[in-house]
């Protein structure tokens, strides 16, 4: 991939909005294994992150100037997303109400009770989940927001990090969906409402934007537009399997082919 050059699929005669471009030190739409991601151009600690959206490498000692994972600090981490992973899939597969801590301690071959030392119920597993999510989330659809593209670049790039997202993580946005009853009770729900509250105005100022200055039709009701593409995307988690015939950047493409053309004038 050469940056800078508009990417495109010899075989659609329709008006492609991928674009691969350097915006500061950002790479945009760079493969990433199935999908699209950002390179970041400058270097620093390896940190990963979990489904759920939690930070590794928190718990370390620092040694030469760097930072270096403790080993029990490691291993109980590691346990920790393993059991975060497990819990975000039985989840989505069982529902909460179906699923028990002894199933999730199974799965990740460990006793029912050594469970507790890594979180106190499964409320609070639930709420660490969707919280995790909600906070990935938002800091993607904020970061794309700081590059200050042209209104249909940037909806598109919020199409493709959101189909990221899915690819990574097509759990956690089933179990927000499903288990909405549950997710009001939690002690956390405040800020759950407000991460969703959060994202819902960004991508509607996004869409607004596009009206204003022409991009879209005038008749687009922005509100209405984000929840179809919303919905649209987030679903994909439940029937899109890449193949090497269809990948994740051949869906990536095609969404924002279609929901760009779409709202274009």
């Amino acid at each position: 991939m050469v940056f800078g050059r508009v990417i495109r699929r010899t075989q659609s005669p329709t008006r492609h909005w991928t674009l691969s471009r350097q915006v500061g030190n950002e790479h945009l739409l760079m493969p990433w294994n199935s999908g699209w991601t950002v390179g970041r151009g400058r270097a620093g600690p390896a940190r990963g992150r979990t489904a759920a959206g939690a930070v590794y490498g928190a718990a370390c000692t620092e040694c030469d100037g760097g930072v270096v994972p403790t080993e029990t600090a490691t291993k109980a981490e590691r346990k920790r997303q393993l059991m975060l992973r497990a819990a975000t899939e039985l989840f989505a597969v069982h529902g909460l109400a179906g699923t028990s801590m002894r199933m999730i301690a199974t799965s990740i071959g460990i006793l029912p009770g050594s469970l507790y030392k890594y979180v106190d119920s499964k409320d609070a597993l639930l709420q660490e989940i969707v919280l995790g999510h909600l906070r990935a989330v938002h800091a993607e659809f904020r970061h794309v927001l700081n590059l200050s593209l042209p209104p249909a670049q940037e909806l598109g790039e919020l199409i493709r990090r959101s189909l990221i997202l899915v690819q990574r993580d097509p759990h956690s946005p089933q179990i927000c969906r499903n288990e909405e009853g549950a997710i009001r009770r939690l002690a956390g729900h405040a800020e759950i409402r407000s991460l969703a509250a959060a994202n819902h105005r960004l991508w509607v100022a996004s869409i607004e934007r596009g009206v204003a200055e022409g991009a879209y039709r005038p008749s687009i009701n922005p509100a209405a537009a984000y929840e179809l593409i919303k919905d649209g995307i987030w679903l994909t988690g439940r029937w899109f399997t890449p193949s090497e015939h269809y990948s994740a950047a051949d869906l990536s493409v095609e969404c924002v082919e279609f929901y760009l053309n779409a709202l274009a004038r």
